[in-house]
């Protein structure tokens, strides 16, 4: 696992660019979750660098078609079955849809009603020949408070029944969760975009759905012999609340188990450390640890959580004074007990394909594209975008 951590413009998705690029030749299938402010950043472009046939790039916007079943089984589960881990990860998918304003969790009562509930869904599905959807649980969870006698239980039952209608396709909130999943798990570079989901309830849910999306396709790749990688970039937005920060914090311990690559990245080291005891494990369970430009306010805290020396922290401290005369990234680098500091240098290709500097760098990328499709117009996008870094690389050695 790798833990990345660095301030706006350091480097992070960078240095992870250049990462993916030696990885992909190697068979590794990567999922990234991102919730950049840029559009046209490095993991878009890398989507449109190898093409449709080999990647998904996917705006998760609130308009855009895309659906991910979080009732979809896994290779752990069995046939029409979920397991206890599935259950679970349901009713804490639905705490952060039902739960009240203030809480954060359902009590235990309404979790074992809910826990039934979900059971019903899946048997009613499984003699469809399908898997159930958002819907499914709404409809199981209305005609149980129609055929309820006590009033309590038919009161709680129809509050269930009104919240879970948020959340399909007649709801507000139904665009992303109900429905069968209509992405393309085979691509080998998979980019989940967020930057559209700003409700910081669904941005919740989405993220959640995403994370437990990625624990599902370990353990399928796992299953196949396939190495698999997981990265999400803005890992803060996890764990602003506990069901988020306990995935995370599973996701890290399971890794090894699934055979899976983790790599987390993040700005807002205090948001991070916001529950701390399972940011504290994320951290231990990333072997490798790489350490870029920080915001001063938070060295204090960096080098209590990681136990850096004096001279780590001056070293850190320092880095990118002279960011604008350089085309390198510095880097304090944590392996196992080994720390030093390094440059991550990149070629003259690398650095056309990963940069993401949104001033000069993407329009003069863009305007090299245009080019290349003006003297070529039989050429498709995706050889466009080899030709047009090719060049910008060749001009930039020179």
């Amino acid at each position: 696992n790798m833990f990345v951590l660095g301030t706006t413009g350091a480097g992070k998705s960078f240095a992870v660019s250049m990462l993916i690029l030696r990885l992909l030749p190697l068979g590794t299938r990567f999922v990234l979750i991102d919730k950049t402010v840029d559009k046209m950043g490095a993991y878009r472009f890398i989507t449109e660098l190898l093409g449709p046939e080999l990647c998904a790039y996917i705006d998760l916007g609130p308009s855009s078609g895309y659906i991910l079943n979080p009732f979809d089984l896994g290779p752990e589960d069995k046939e029409g079955e979920p397991s206890a881990d599935k259950i679970s990860s349901l009713l804490s998918l639905l705490d952060l849809m039902l739960s009240p304003e203030g809480r954060e969790e359902l009590n235990v009562e309404e979790k074992s009603l809910l826990d039934g509930l979900i059971r019903v869904a899946y048997m009613d599905a499984h003699f469809r020949g399908v898997a159930p959807t958002m819907s499914d649980l709404a409809r199981v969870t209305a005609q149980a408070a129609a055929d309820e006698v006590d009033p309590l239980q038919r009161d709680r039952l129809q509050q269930f029944a009104r919240g879970l209608s948020l959340f399909t396709r007649s709801g507000a909130f139904g665009g992303l969760v109900d429905g069968h999943t209509n992405i393309d798990i085979e691509k080998l570079f998979i980019v989940f975009d967020t930057r559209e989901v700003n409700e910081p309830r669904l941005e919740r849910i989405a993220v959640y759905i995403l994370a437990e999306f990625i624990r599902r396709r370990a353990a399928d790749s796992k299953a196949r012999g396939q190495r698999f990688a997981a990265i999400i970039d803005e890992a803060a937005t996890l764990m602003r609340f506990k069901a988020g920060a306990r995935l995370l914090d599973d996701l890290s311990r399971r890794a090894r188990h699934y055979g899976m690559m983790l790599v987390t990245i993040t700005q807002q080291l205090k948001d991070f450390f916001r529950q701390a005891e399972q940011a504290d494990s994320v951290v231990k369970n990333s072997h490798m640890k790489i350490m870029l430009r920080q915001d001063p306010s938070d060295l204090k805290m960096l080098k209590d959580t990681l136990r850096l020396t004096d001279a780590e922290t001056v070293a850190i401290e320092n880095f990118s004074r002279d960011e604008e005369k350089r085309r390198d990234s510095q880097c304090l680098l944590i392996v196992g007990s080994v720390h030093g500091t390094i440059r991550l240098v990149p070629s003259p290709m690398d650095y056309w394909i990963c940069t993401s500097e949104p001033i000069k760098d993407i329009p003069r990328r863009l305007d090299m594209i245009k080019e290349v499709k003006a003297k070529n117009p039989k050429l498709s996008h995706t050889d466009a975008c080899r030709q047009a870094v090719y060049y910008l690389g060749l001009q930039h050695e020179g």
